[in-house]
């Protein structure tokens, strides 16, 4: 045998004894496919009955455990294949959130809910927190005051619920409010509207009809609230009501202008009426009073006298209306004016009826939590 071919079958040898010491290749190498490993589920969050319901989820059967492929050398056995397959291929278990309350249509709402304890603003910081909430205590009052008075008749264990908008820059925007009283036996409710073509957003009932009542020949033809009354519990002598600066200030009365402008630093522009019974009507925080109406001026109810404004010791653009005898007793304006409450108009009432409705879906929602 040549030299060549003596080496040769020595490297022919060395192989198949490798081979045989090492046991059989990767199929890959013998031209069969090579199963993966079975993909990873995606992680469910699983409730069991004494777990608590992940919010959002519904509970949900665990997750089977893979099937166990016991390992050899350089190869799966068929049944593995087979089951490693099926396991990659299975789709997880379904989840189906739990559907909340449709929103009302328009900006994002939070819901406060839970019960009076101590003062409402120290009510809602355990609601919300202590930056927001004394802006949101204070129109949240402003609206409950036409049924009670927030410091006097809110006893601790009333249920108060209110939906609102944060808005940049702004106080809270009340959409929705319900306030169950002990003191009045009785569940109020109002809900936040404005009408198609109205200027303003206001409070109505269920029922359409508008929480604050509107005076009858009153200095405004219209404004946005009623900011403060002479029964909220501020010692304020006047009415005031939130309206953007340059809205026009009527005449309640025929009157005589009697003086303007008597103490710009305090009241800013003002202006002083006086009727033929000795009803007197102070103007004040006007934008400006024209020159026309000096002292003596004969004024006829409805007409135009000046504009709404922010004034003197003002913090945010209003009108502050007051009534008053000769001898300087504080007339209530709600008590000299007739009064109603505005209804909407019928073709007002099917977009205002859908709104009632995802309100109250929305403040009906069980609680998250309960008080601490």
């Amino acid at each position: 045998m040549s030299l060549w071919k003596l080496n040769s079958a020595l490297v022919a040898s060395a192989l198949i004894s490798g081979v045989l010491a090492y046991g059989p290749w990767p199929a890959s190498a013998q031209g069969q496919p090579v199963a993966e490993a079975p993909a990873e589920a995606a992680p469910v969050l699983a409730a069991t009955a004494t777990d608590p319901v992940v919010e959002g989820r519904q509970p949900v059967a665990p997750s089977p455990e893979p099937a166990s492929v016991e390992a050899t050398p350089g190869a799966l056995s068929p049944e593995a294949l087979a089951q490693g397959a099926a396991a990659a291929t299975k789709a997880p278990p379904s989840v189906s959130p739990i559907k909340p309350a449709a929103a009302p249509p328009g900006p994002p709402l939070e819901v406060v809910q839970g019960e009076i304890k101590g003062s409402l603003t120290a009510t809602l910081q355990r609601r919300t927190s202590r930056r927001e909430a004394p802006a949101l205590a204070a129109v949240t009052s402003r609206l409950m005051v036409w049924w009670l008075s927030p410091r006097r008749d809110l006893l601790r264990g009333d249920a108060l619920r209110l939906a609102y908008e944060r808005r940049e820059g702004a106080e809270p925007r009340l959409h929705a409010l319900t306030i169950v009283s002990g003191k009045k036996g009785r569940e109020f409710r109002a809900y936040g509207f404005q009408p198609e073509g109205a200027p303003y957003f206001r409070y109505y009932d269920a029922q359409g009809d508008e929480i604050e009542l509107s005076l009858d020949h009153g200095p405004l033809a219209e404004y946005e609230q009623v900011t403060s009354l002479l029964h909220d519990g501020r010692r304020h002598q006047g009415v005031d009501f939130k309206v953007p600066e340059g809205a026009e200030v009527l005449a309640p009365f025929d009157g005589v202008v009697v003086r303007r402008n008597w103490s710009y630093r305090r009241t800013g522009h003002c202006l002083h009426l006086r009727s033929a019974d000795g009803v007197n009507a102070l103007f004040l925080h006007l934008s400006e009073v024209p020159a026309s109406l000096k002292p003596g001026t004969r004024v006829e109810r409805g007409q135009v006298l000046a504009f709404s404004g922010n004034t003197g010791r003002s913090t945010a653009p209003h009108l502050h209306y007051q009534l008053q005898s000769d001898d300087r007793q504080i007339i209530d304006p709600y008590r000299f004016h007739k009064t109603r409450h505005a209804r909407l108009a019928p073709e007002q009432l099917p977009a205002f009826k859908a709104r009632v409705k995802a309100l109250d879906a929305l403040l009906d929602q069980p609680p998250a939590g309960s008080d601490s």
